[in-house]
């Protein structure tokens, strides 16, 4: 009886603070509210070990995209990227820690959200003038978008989830324009994210500005690790000329190429979600080697 009174309380509760709980360990607030930006909803994955493990604490990947990341029926392709799938078979088989997933939807705001701010910065007087505002008609709001993500989402799930709450034990990954926002949150909170995956990045699109900013603001090697990849984007303009600067960076920063810094290349592969599910396995493995 008081099982069952407890039940109906505590959905109640979390009608009142919009979360759905699709089971115990798949969890969306509807929507995440900010003072920063469009809300939108979060989904958070748990490990399966999540309620019997004690006070065990928990790694955290934050990933851009979010409707894309767990269910065919909501991805913008009708393809997900499997992230559940890959990353129970994977903890389960010891290949990665158990980790706690956050995915973070994106909203009609997407690529100005997504577009690193202060390499635009740079290049005109006021950003509202910049090639890319003019191009895409979208005010640019990554640096927003960063703060919900570092002083509103990431303290929500710290305080109410068992995270190791540690920059070692934080990091963020994408793709397509998701790549270069995860690269820019690296580099703009180093205390805060020791890990970036970047699939099949937007480079052409970030290009000179973006390149010069990373030169500056890549944090040196320290604990951090990069993951960057590719696959038909190759053959997309000046992009061969982009990665090659990305490997020169990260010898400039004295990253060691295949240990702290991976650059990995698909040939032929789509630039699409089913693309990027089927080598998940590649950048979770690399980016949380040693988190164990």
């Amino acid at each position: 009886m008081f099982s069952r009174i407890f039940s109906r309380l505590k959905k109640r509760i979390l009608r009142l603070l919009n979360i759905k709980t699709f089971d115990d360990y798949f969890i969306r607030i509807e929507p995440f509210q900010s003072r920063f930006v469009e809300p939108r909803n979060v989904d958070i994955l748990l490990p399966s070990d999540y309620y019997s493990s004690g006070d065990k604490r928990y790694p955290v990947i934050y990933m851009h995209d979010g409707q894309n990341l767990f269910d065919d029926s909501l991805s913008f392709s009708g393809t997900s990227w499997g992230v559940g799938e890959t990353v129970h078979q994977l903890s389960e088989k010891g290949e990665i820690p158990k980790v706690i997933v956050v995915g973070i939807w994106n909203t009609a705001a997407r690529l100005g959200e997504y577009m690193p701010q202060k390499p635009l910065e740079k290049t005109v007087s006021n950003i509202k003038d910049c090639w890319f505002t003019q191009a895409y008609d979208t005010q640019i709001v990554s640096d927003n978008y960063l703060k919900y993500i570092v002083e509103e989402i990431k303290p929500y799930v710290d305080a109410n989830y068992k995270t190791d709450s540690g920059q070692h034990k934080t990091a963020i990954m994408g793709s397509s324009m998701g790549g270069l926002i995860s690269m820019y949150a690296l580099c703009e909170y180093p205390n805060v994210f020791r890990s970036a995956g970047c699939l099949s990045a937007s480079w052409t699109i970030g290009g000179e500005p973006m390149m010069d900013y990373m030169k500056k603001h890549v944090p040196h090697p320290g604990n951090f690790r990069v993951y960057v990849d590719y696959g038909v984007e190759e053959k997309v303009g000046n992009y061969k000329h982009y990665i090659k600067e990305i490997n020169h960076l990260a010898k400039d920063k004295s990253y060691q190429m295949q240990n702290n810094w991976l650059v990995a290349r698909f040939p032929g592969e789509e630039h699409s979600e089913g693309a990027w599910r089927n080598r998940l396995d590649v950048p979770l493995k690399f980016l949380l080697k040693e988190l164990f």
